[in-house]
């Protein structure tokens, strides 16, 4: 089952939604519109609403409970019932910010991700503190104008017969209208106004009695506008689709709208094509990139995917999960080895597809399949010697072989620290325990997949946690071990980083050392030949002076410079083509186009 939200991000809505902005009555108070730091909005958008619930009457610990869920679970509950003692109806300054370090700890409960970072020391200016306060005392100031008996919170609508959706949990409910909170200053869209009407569609079959529900409203406390309906002007047509196409219900008669709740079970056709939303494998389709020759191709979206989902990317899986709103087809192009994939939306309008992501294109597509095979051409020329020797670097330590007894140690070490979790047999432990050498940009991963791990908050954490990084602008090997994206710890060299890191496979790195020595040498020559990277600031002072001593460093440049390049790397290897830019192939000097590569 999935949530409201979730569910309506599977689905493509009719023009307009299927509860359409028109059919809605509209009220603007006379206020000013609300100013506050919009790098912040998912946090301030939670602490509204939380603190909304807590001003309105409810327990702090229950006003923020699903926080309390997120805390508790990677041991942090203490540290958020601390913070809570200092929620108050008064929302002083001290109140506003602890509710937002608390609501950050949603994310564990609500995400996916399980190595997000709460932010701890947040930090709120005092004009955002005083915007909160205001959307706050909006809220309860609506919210008490519109009730005289009934007043709910975090409402929820238990519904034994739904299959494809998880229970509701809809804002707040009054005497006879029930609320959405948007802390946003866009107009009100087909997916708010969906989420509303699911959620009263599953309160008519709820174990609760909501009969007293007349009317949906959507309020933004940041813009202080209204937007509401009343149920009896949402057609029986409306519903009936809904709880059709979205829940997955059969209906009784096909023909008449008014059975529009008179449930019959399952739709199959529905049911089937929401498990194929949710299976890659029921998604992939016949198609084969080798069977086409030079030329233009219109393809679908599940093509694409599928020939993505081949590729040896790391997040080539996460491709099926892109939404794609904005592309209506794909455009391959094919031309002498090189190739690109090219959205189109429904407006005609042209983006260059890399994964799941899009970057806008400006001209017509006859221009970017006359220049393909030229823009990859000039990227392999300046980057193939670069390429060439980290990928080679890799093929070396995929095929290191680990020391037998030290394997042992480390076998009997993990299965001591794991437990239960870990129950491989040792032959099983040592077939896999190998250096993947996968390449992503300017990184090589080398930790044996499924064996690296660390521990946070309680939690267990599996992770490539050791990398070596081909420095672009020096070309020197740096290595390091990281548990997060800004912090790393460098080590004097990748022997220095194999002997503490991965000691199996030390004597087995030492034999291969000097090809690898060789390789490096190669690359900072290559680098010193490019006038171009020349004097580019742009590399680490590993001033280590032992293979005890180890230095730290949290910038993220690394991983910039790392992202774009693997951007490029398709190129290299399977001649694909992610990233455009005109400046390559609009006939300036070569020099030129390579510095603007380099840049």
């Amino acid at each position: 089952m999935v949530s409201v939200t979730q569910r309506i991000k599977q689905i493509k809505q009719p023009h307009g939604g299927y509860l359409p902005k028109r059919l809605f009555k509209y009220h603007k108070f006379l206020t000013p519109k609300i100013n506050y730091n919009r790098k912040l909005s998912t946090t301030i958008g939670m602490t509204v609403d939380y603190l909304s619930r807590y001003v309105l009457g409810s327990m702090p610990s229950k006003a923020f409970e699903i926080s309390l869920q997120g805390a508790r679970l990677v041991g942090k509950e203490d540290y958020v019932k601390d913070l809570l003692k200092n929620i108050n109806r008064s929302l002083d300054d001290c109140c506003i910010l602890s509710a937002c370090k608390i609501v950050q700890y949603d994310c564990y409960v609500r995400g996916t991700k399980l190595d997000f970072k709460v932010n701890e020391e947040i930090k709120i200016d005092n004009s955002t503190l005083d915007a909160v306060r205001k959307m706050v005392q909006r809220v309860v100031s609506i919210l008490k104008d519109n009730t005289n008996k009934i007043l709910k919170f975090n409402v929820k609508f238990p519904c034994p017969a739904d299959y494809i959706v998880k229970q509701g949990d809809a804002d707040f409910m009054t005497d006879d209208t029930l609320w959405d909170i948007k802390v946003s200053d866009k107009p009100i869209n087909s997916k708010y106004t969906l989420q509303l009407l699911m959620y009263y569609l599953q309160s008519t079959r709820s174990t609760i009695d909501y009969s007293n529900i007349k009317y949906l409203a959507l309020y933004s406390p940041l813009t202080d506008e209204v937007y509401y309906i009343s149920v009896n002007d949402i057609s029986d047509k409306i519903k009936y689709e809904v709880n059709n196409k979205v829940f997955g219900f059969k209906l009784s008669d096909n023909d008449d709208y008014s059975q529009w709740n008179n449930l019959n079970g399952l739709d199959e056709y529905v049911l089937d094509n929401y498990y194929k939303k949710l299976d890659p494998e029921l998604r992939k389709t016949d198609f084969n990139f080798e069977d086409y020759n030079d030329g233009i191709y219109r393809i679908s979206i599940d093509d694409y995917c599928t020939y993505y989902s081949k590729l040896d990317i790391p997040y080539a899986g996460a491709v099926w999960n892109a939404k794609f709103s904005y592309t209506s087809y794909i455009l391959m192009l094919k031309k002498e080895g090189f190739s690109c994939f090219i959205s189109v939306s429904q407006k005609g309008k042209l983006s260059i597809l890399r994964g799941g992501s899009r970057k806008n294109l400006s001209r017509n597509i006859k221009y970017y399949y006359d220049y393909l095979d030229i823009f990859g051409k000039r990227i392999i020329n300046i980057f193939k010697p670069y390429w060439d020797v980290i990928f080679k670097y890799a093929s070396i330590l995929k095929n290191l072989d680990p020391d037998d007894n030290l394997l042992k140690e480390k076998y009997m070490s993990m299965k001591k620290e794991l437990g239960q979790c870990f129950n491989m047999s040792f032959s099983e432990f040592k077939s896999k325990y190998k250096i993947p050498g996968k390449v992503h940009g300017c990184i090589i991963d080398i930790d044996p997949p499924e064996f690296s791990y660390y521990r946070q908050n309680g939690m267990l954490f599996f992770s490539s946690l050791n990398h070596f990084y081909l420095n672009p602008f020096t070309g020197k090997i740096e290595s390091y071990y990281a548990e997060g994206m800004t912090k790393r710890k460098y080590y004097k060299s990748p022997q220095a980083l194999i002997r503490y890191q991965l000691h199996p496979f030390l004597e087995s790195f030492k034999q291969v050392k000097p090809k690898l020595e060789q390789l490096e040498t190669k690359s900072q020559l290559f680098i010193q030949e490019r006038d171009q990277l020349n004097g580019v600031p742009k590399d680490l002072d590993l001033q280590i002076e032992s293979d005890q001593d180890t230095i730290f460093s949290s910038d993220t440049e690394t991983y910039k410079i790392s992202n774009l390049l693997f951007g490029l790397q398709r190129i290299y290897t399977d001649g694909l083509i992610q990233i455009w830019n005109d400046a390559i192939i609009i006939g300036a000097k070569s020099t030129k186009q390579e510095k603007t590569i380099s840049n």
